[in-house]
């Protein structure tokens, strides 16, 4: 990827990756809300409708007030704007791998936050996956494109520990690492 275009290419993934989650979370809303589940493949996928209060998989679902909204809401915002201008700032020095995969972190986060701010306090899960006993937990495609973003890093980060994953440079043909 040029590194000129990454200042186009990351608007443009981040909108296609929030318009599949906004879409499928809609669909969701639509199609499964006040209906039973939905299962393929002997009961490995299941489709049902969830409210999810609590960040990734319902975690913190307990929590009201002040204190959901600072973790649920306030905490994620601040990490990904933080994260967003890191990106942007650091786009021609990021490899290509490392670059989608920060893509990917910000469009999971973003679709979960837009969710959560639209929906006044929740978010739409639908999507569960497993065998028998062993599941995933309710979840969406902004969670999937979260963690996808993330195994990304940590695999890319353990493969190329020596090649310089996240920054894309040459010290031996003169480029500045810093």
């Amino acid at each position: 990827m040029v590194h000129k275009s990454r200042i186009l290419f990351l608007p443009i993934l981040l909108s296609v990756l929030l318009g599949c989650d906004q879409i499928t979370k809609q669909m969701a809303r639509a199609r499964l809300k006040d209906r039973d589940t939905i299962s393929f493949f002997y009961n490995t996928l299941r489709l049902d409708y969830v409210e999810n209060t609590g960040t990734l998989f319902g975690l913190g679902s307990n929590l009201t007030g002040i204190p959901a909204f600072i973790i649920h809401s306030l905490i994620p915002w601040i990490i990904l704007l933080l994260l967003g201008i890191y990106t942007i700032k650091q786009r021609n020095r990021m490899s290509q791998p490392a670059f989608i995969s920060m893509g990917f972190i910000l469009g999971g986060g973003f679709g979960n936050i837009m969710d959560r701010i639209l929906s006044g306090s929740h978010v739409t899960d639908f999507i569960d996956i497993g065998i028998k006993n062993f599941r995933t937990g309710f979840f969406n495609l902004a969670d999937f494109f979260l963690i996808t973003g993330i195994i990304i890093l940590i695999v890319m980060l353990r493969k190329d520990r020596k090649k310089h994953f996240f920054y894309s440079f040459n010290v031996a043909k003169g480029q500045d690492p810093i």
